[in-house]
């Protein structure tokens, strides 16, 4: 595949799809899973509750956060690539983080969650044809591309990885 143009995704996602690497979208969604997971595998465990300022969120949050993205962005192409197009919603992603903060996950079912959800994203787009990768709808009331999405997600876990790094670790 190729790397998406300005103009295929918001320009709000521009910081998260330089964050990706080549042109080959499958490995930009493995590369930012494998590396978020080796991070989280050598982080300690007392390390998930921590919040690096007051109001910030805390690992465990953030990847629930990814997660809840995850999610939403598979569900974006996959409905674009089968439909062709249409209008999605939003997501208001400090109202998600702070209604799946209820539930106390332990850390290793969020590993082994993101872990699942992130091969189910990349069989699906495996499973998509270059025609379905260049169909375009509207997401949050912006244009998107299936293939944008794509990067999107992986870039989403880079910059996420980038903040875990630079402030948690």
């Amino acid at each position: 595949m190729r790397r998406p143009e300005p103009g295929e995704y918001a320009p709000y996602y521009e910081g998260y799809v330089s964050r990706t690497r080549g042109a080959n979208h499958l490995q930009n969604l493995r590369d930012s899973a494998d590396d978020l997971v080796h991070f989280l595998e050598n982080l300690p465990n007392e390390k998930w509750h921590y919040a690096y300022a007051p109001g910030k969120w805390t690992v465990g949050q953030m990847i629930q956060h990814i997660i809840d993205c995850d999610m939403v962005f598979i569900y974006r192409a996959l409905w674009i690539a089968r439909t062709g197009g249409g209008i999605l919603p939003g997501m208001d992603q400090d109202q998600w983080v702070e209604s799946a903060s209820k539930s106390q996950r332990k850390p290793q079912e969020l590993v082994d969650e993101f872990i699942a959800l992130r091969n189910y994203i990349v069989s699906t787009f495996k499973s998509f044809t270059a025609e379905d990768m260049e169909k375009a709808g509207n997401a949050s009331d912006k244009d998107v591309v299936v293939n944008s999405i794509a990067y999107i997600i992986a870039g989403h876990t880079f910059h996420h990885l980038a903040i875990l790094k630079e402030r948690y670790a």
